[in-house]
């Protein structure tokens, strides 16, 4: 029911002995609603088959609301011992980290992100892909080389703790 015929319905029912006071206090509480843009890129970079991260570049299911982690899937190794044949699952690629919201790199969430790209050989492949990204938020992206070779995904048996 919208706010409007709710207090419409309140003021005509007469249980309340002074309603405009209700109803104006109910019109002061105002009240907002944020979706980080998170969840859209998210869905965007899975349509496009890579894989989300949080900060740290550990895979995960759901986005954190101030960075996302690009990774990009790798084929599976294909072993062979004794006739015996299986596949080895392989760390994706960590193509960089997009910062949506942080306010130590200067970004504002609706207007400018910062991408930190691991892998100069990564960044054309970046470029486009924040060139179609940036469209529909109509944000600018500014793009900082952060490791000149590629980097892998975090987990949790990295010998580096974490």
């Amino acid at each position: 029911m919208p706010i409007d015929d709710y207090l419409g319905k309140i003021e005509s029912s007469g249980q309340y002995s002074d309603n405009s006071q209700i109803t104006q206090k109910i019109k002061e509480n105002k009240v907002s609603y944020y979706e980080t843009p998170a969840y859209k890129i998210a869905e965007y970079l899975k349509s496009k088959n890579y894989i989300i991260g949080n900060s740290c570049g550990w895979r995960v299911e759901e986005p954190d609301p101030d960075a996302i982690t690009i990774l990009k899937p790798r084929d599976p190794i294909q072993k062979n011992f004794l006739g015996i044949k299986w596949k080895q699952k392989q760390y994706a690629f960590d193509l960089g980290t997009l910062w949506i919201s942080n306010q130590a790199r200067n970004t504002v969430s609706n207007s400018k992100w910062v991408l930190e790209a691991n892998g100069r050989e990564n960044i054309e492949e970046l470029i486009i892909l924040m060139k179609d990204l940036s469209k529909p938020f109509d944000v600018n992206i500014e793009i900082q080389l952060v490791s000149e070779g590629s980097q892998y995904e975090r987990s949790s048996s990295d010998d580096s703790g974490g």
